[in-house]
C-alpha cells in the first residue's frame, strides 16, 4: 500500500485559490478626514452613485517632472495628465491616482514617462491607453464610500458572506467584494431578486480574478484585468435564473454594524445593573471591539492610501468595562455562541431569521456555522463542553482563535517544535472548534506539511502509514472520543491502516474521515474502513463539489467490490483559522474533503455531547451506533444533483446536525 498523503495535496495543485480572510485595522492610527464634494457618476449611468471622491494625502499631492509626449499621448485616449501624475478620464471626471498606478506596477520616472517599477522600462506608447483604461472602473469603485455602499447591500439583502467570500465587513462597511458587487448591480438592483448562488460565487470569483490581474506583484496586467470584470457584470446581468440554479431569496436586514453597536451599550447597561455581571460582560464587549475593526481582505483595498470618509458606519468607540484590568479580547469566532444567547435574553425575545444570520455570517467562520445549523444546537447547550476530539494531520498550531482548546500536541513525525504544526491542521481544528467551542482538541501531528505526494512517497516508503497508526493507537488511548482524519491515499479495506480504523470503530470510538479529492476513483483510505463516517463535499449551493471521491473499490485481498455511503458537508470554499503562531489571528480560504470532515466531527461532537449526557449508561459501541444511525436521518441527494457513474448502491447523505438530533430525541 502506498503512503498517505493529506488530501489539501490534491486540492492546492488543482484548486489554487486560496484568501486571507481576516486583518485588523488601529481605529487609532487614522482620523476620519472631512466629508468630501459628491464624485460624478459612471460614464452613461444617468445616475449618481453614493459615493464620495477620495481626498488626496499630502504626500500624493507633490509635484512631478511629466513628460510632454506621454501628456499629449494620454489627451488623444480621453484623459489629462496633471502636474501630481494624476490621470483624470474627461468623460466622467474620474480620477487614476499615482497611487493606483504604484499599486498596478506603474511609476514615472525621473523624465516623466511611464514606466514599468519591477524593469524600469518604458510602457510601450500603445500598452498606456489600455492600461488606464483597465484602471478606470478601480479608480471609480475606490471613490465609494464604504460605509454607504454597505448599508445599501444590507436593504437590499446581500448576505454579509457567500461562499466564503466577505462583501461586509462587521462594522457593516462594504469590502472590496461588496463595492464591486454594487457598481455592476446598482443601476438596476431589482435583478438581485433573480440573482442565483451560483452566478454571485462565479462572478466573485472573477472579480478577485481582475484584482490579481490588476495589481498581480510583478505581473500587472490592468487592461486584461477587464476581461474578468466585463464577464462578472454579464453574469449579474441577466434578468432570468437558468433551469437548476440556486436562486437566493434575498431579505433586507438591519445594519450589523449598528447591531454590533447598539449591542455593546446594552451589554454595558446590564453590567451597571449587576456588577457580578461585569467580567462575563467586559469578555463579550471586548470581542465585539475586535470584531468592529476587523477588516476582511485588507490586501485587495483599491485605495489603500487613499482615507475614505464615511458617512455613518465605521467602528464605534471600544468600550472598556475594566479599565487597567480589561482582559484580552476573547477570541471572536468562540464568543459567537454566548453573544447569540446574551443578545436573546437582552432583547427578550430571539433575533429574527435576518438579523441572526446576518450577525452569524458576520464572523469568520460564520458561514460555515450557519450552514452546519450549529447555532440551534447551541440553543440546546450542546457546544460540545467535555468532548475529547483527536486531530490527527499535520500538527495543530497556536492560532490565537484556538488558545485554551488544544489540551496536548504530539508529534510522530522528525519534526520539532514550530516544524511539528501546520497550516492544514490548524485549518481543520478551528472548523471543528466554530462548531463545537467548548470541545477538548488533542493534535497528533503524523503528516509533515510540505512534504506531499510522490517524494514522501519515496522517502518514506512504509514509514508514513506506521505514523499514522501510531497515531490512531494513541489517540484511542488517550481517549478522544471523537476522531477527525483530514487524509488519504490508495487502499484498500483489507489493508493494516483501514483494519484498524474499523477495529476501533468497532469499540465506539467515532472516526470521521475525508472521502478523497480524486473524483470518480473511489473513496481514499482509511476513510474505506466500514464504520467510519466517510465525508464528501459540497459547495456553497449544495451540489457535490467536482473533485469530492466516490465510486467502488476493488479489494483484491477479498475478491469484492467495496462502496461506502457518504456523508456529504460544505468543503469548498470554507474559512478557517491558519495561523501557526501566537500574535495574530488570521483565516483563510480552503476547499477540500479535508474541509468537510471536520465540519462533519464538529456537529458529531455536538451530537456526542448529548449522548453521553442523556444515555445514562450506554456503552461507547451504543453511544456511536445511535450517532450514526441519527446521521443517516439527513437529506439523501437526488440522483439528479449526482454525476452519472456513481453506483446506484452508493447514497450521499447531507449531515444535518438539528435533524440528528431530534432523531436522538425521539421527536422526528
Amino acid at each position: 500500500m502506498r503512503a498517505l498523503t493529506p488530501l489539501f495535496a490534491l486540492l492546492l495543485s488543482s484548486l489554487p485559490l486560496i484568501v486571507p480572510a481576516l486583518a485588523a485595522d488601529d481605529p487609532d492610527k487614522k482620523k476620519d478626514p472631512p466629508p468630501p464634494a459628491e464624485a460624478p457618476a459612471p460614464p452613461g449611468s444617468g445616475i449618481a452613485p453614493i459615493a464620495p471622491a477620495p481626498l488626496v494625502p499630502p504626500e500624493l499631492d507633490k509635484k512631478i517632472k511629466v513628460n510632454d509626449e506621454l501628456k499629449k499621448l494620454v489627451e488623444s485616449n480621453g484623459f489629462t495628465l496633471d502636474e501630481t501624475g494624476v490621470f483624470t478620464h474627461k468623460e466622467s471626471g474620474v480620477k487614476v491616482h499615482r497611487e493606483m498606478l504604484k499599486k498596478a506596477g506603474l511609476d514615472f520616472d525621473k523624465d516623466g514617462k511611464l514606466v514599468y517599477q519591477k524593469t524600469g522600462e518604458p510602457v510601450k506608447d500603445e500598452h498606456v491607453a489600455p492600461a488606464l483604461k483597465g484602471l478606470l472602473d478601480f479608480a471609480r469603485v475606490a471613490q465609494y464610500s464604504p460605509a454607504d455602499i454597505g448599508k445599501k447591500l444590507q436593504s437590499w439583502g446581500v448576505p454579509p458572506s457567500h461562499d466564503g467570500i466577505h462583501l461586509l465587513n462587521p462594522d457593516g462597511t462594504a469590502t472590496y467584494f461588496g463595492l464591486m458587487l454594487y457598481d455592476s448591480v446598482y443601476k438596476d438592483p431589482e435583478r438581485l431578486n433573480k440573482l442565483s448562488g451560483e452566478r454571485l460565487s462565479t462572478s466573485l470569483s472573477l472579480f478577485n480574478d481582475a484584482h490579481s490581474t490588476a495589481f498581480g506583484f510583478g505581473n500587472s496586467r490592468p487592461d486584461a484585468a477587464q476581461a474578468h470584470l466585463k464577464r462578472a457584470q454579464e453574469l449579474l446581468s441577466w434578468d432570468k435564473a437558468k433551469p437548476g440554479e440556486t436562486v437566493l431569496k434575498l431579505k433586507p436586514y438591519s445594519d450589523v454594524g449598528e447591531q454590533f453597536r447598539t449591542y455593546k451599550g446594552k451589554l454595558e447597561a446590564a453590567a451597571a445593573k449587576d456588577p457580578k455581571s461585569k467580567a462575563e460582560m467586559a469578555q463579550y464587549i471586548a470581542a465585539l471591539n475586535e470584531m468592529e475593526k476587523t477588516r476582511y481582505h485588507k490586501y485587495l483595498d483599491l485605495a489603500d492610501t487613499i482615507p475614505k470618509p464615511t458617512s455613518g458606519g465605521g467602528p464605534g468607540k471600544p468600550l472598556s468595562l475594566l479599565g487597567k484590568d480589561e482582559p484580552a479580547p476573547a477570541p471572536v469566532q468562540r464568543a459567537l455562541p454566548g453573544l447569540l444567547k446574551m443578545f436573546d435574553k437582552l432583547n427578550g425575545k430571539p433575533m429574527s431569521a435576518e438579523q441572526q444570520e446576518a450577525f452569524i455570517k458576520s464572523f469568520p467562520m460564520g458561514e460555515t456555522v450557519w450552514r452546519m445549523g450549529a447555532q440551534e444546537l447551541w440553543k440546546e447547550g450542546l457546544t460540545g463542553k467535555d468532548v475529547k476530539v483527536g486531530v490527527i494531520d499535520t500538527g495543530v498550531g497556536y492560532a490565537p482563535e484556538l488558545k485554551g482548546v488544544v489540551d496536548s500536541r504530539e508529534t510522530f513525525t522528525l519534526q520539532q517544535g514550530g516544524g511539528a504544526v501546520g497550516s492544514h491542521a490548524t485549518h481543520v481544528a478551528g472548523i471543528i472548534h466554530a462548531l463545537a467551542p467548548e470541545a477538548r482538541i488533542n493534535s497528533y501531528q503524523a503528516l509533515e506539511e510540505g512534504s506531499f505526494g510522490d517524494k514522501m512517497a519515496v522517502r518514506d516508503g512504509g514509514v508514513v502509514d506506521k505514523r499514522i497508526m501510531d497515531a490512531v493507537d494513541k489517540a484511542v488511548a488517550d481517549g478522544n472520543h471523537v476522531i477527525n482524519m483530514s487524509l488519504g491515499g490508495g487502499g484498500v479495506p483489507s489493508g493494516p491502516l483501514a483494519a484498524k480504523i474499523q477495529e476501533y470503530a468497532e469499540k465506539g470510538v467515532v472516526f470521521v474521515v475525508s472521502a478523497g479529492n480524486s473524483a470518480n476513483r473511489g473513496v481514499s483510505t482509511p476513510s474505506i474502513a466500514k464504520d467510519a463516517i466517510t465525508v464528501g463535499s459540497l459547495d456553497v449551493n449544495g451540489r457535490m463539489s467536482t473533485y469530492s471521491s466516490y465510486g467502488d473499490i476493488w479489494d483484491p485481498t477479498t475478491m469484492s467490490f467495496a462502496i461506502k455511503n457518504v456523508f456529504m458537508a460544505p468543503g469548498q470554499n470554507i474559512n478557517s483559522t491558519t495561523g501557526t503562531g501566537t500574535k495574530e489571528n488570521s483565516f483563510a480560504r480552503y476547499s477540500g474533503t479535508s474541509m468537510a470532515a471536520p465540519a462533519t466531527a464538529g456537529t458529531v461532537t455536538q451530537l456526542f455531547q448529548y449522548v453521553r449526557n442523556f444515555s445514562g449508561t450506554a456503552s461507547p459501541v451504543e453511544m456511536s451506533r445511535r450517532i450514526q444511525g441519527a446521521l443517516q436521518g439527513g437529506e439523501h441527494m437526488s440522483r439528479r444533483e449526482l454525476p452519472p457513474d456513481v453506483p446506484s448502491e452508493q447514497d450521499f447523505i447531507i449531515v444535518d446536525g438539528v435533524k440528528a438530533y431530534r432523531r436522538l430525541r425521539g421527536s422526528t
